[in-house]
């Protein structure tokens, strides 16, 4: 009886010792963790690069060409809006066997999209969630052959007629008038 109550007394202790354990090794790893998803969506992003970089070379793209698509994506990133868009079209033109030249003025022209329909989709929606659909949608407008003075007409017109109204109602009539 001695020897099973030191016996279950040891198991005890050892159990409870792991578990404290565990706990404290579990705690300090959940920072690194977090942090990891950053550093691998950093590394992504690194990779990606790389491999758009990769592709160009691969086929035929000239250093200034290379360069032009590399300031794209910079100039992109530091207005805050997806690089995203601008990859995938140098990826179609690849593709396709579109010219490096023509896959590079292309780029500069959804480069350029993205930034009037950001533009034009703050001056509607201030909110960051429904302006970033808002600028889908604009870009969506201008890629179905919508101009930029049509776009800008409309966003006029819609900013006389919105200013007595509250957000919601604005968010609304907007986002169902550019859709």
């Amino acid at each position: 009886m001695k020897k099973t109550s030191i016996l279950i007394g040891f198991i005890l202790l050892v159990h409870t010792s792991l578990q404290a354990a565990d706990t404290t090794a579990q705690q300090p790893a959940e920072l690194p963790a977090a942090a990891g998803e950053a550093v691998s969506a950093e590394l992504s992003s690194a990779q990606a690069q790389m491999q758009l970089s990769e592709a160009m070379r691969q086929n035929r793209f000239s250093q200034a060409n290379r360069e032009r698509i590399r300031e794209l994506l910079e100039d992109m990133e530091q207005d805050g809006l997806p690089t995203e868009p601008v990859t995938d079209k140098v990826y179609e033109g690849i593709a396709k066997g579109v010219e490096p030249e023509i896959i590079v003025q292309a780029a500069e022209r959804v480069r350029n999209r993205y930034r009037i329909a950001e533009r034009q989709a703050g001056e509607l929606i201030p909110a960051s969630q429904q302006r970033t659909r808002l600028r889908e949608m604009i870009v969506g407008a201008y890629a179905a052959g919508m101009t930029e003075p049509e776009c800008s007409n409309l966003v006029s017109q819609l900013q006389s007629r919105t200013r007595s109204m509250n957000a919601a109602e604005v968010q609304e009539l907007t986002l169902q008038t550019m859709a």
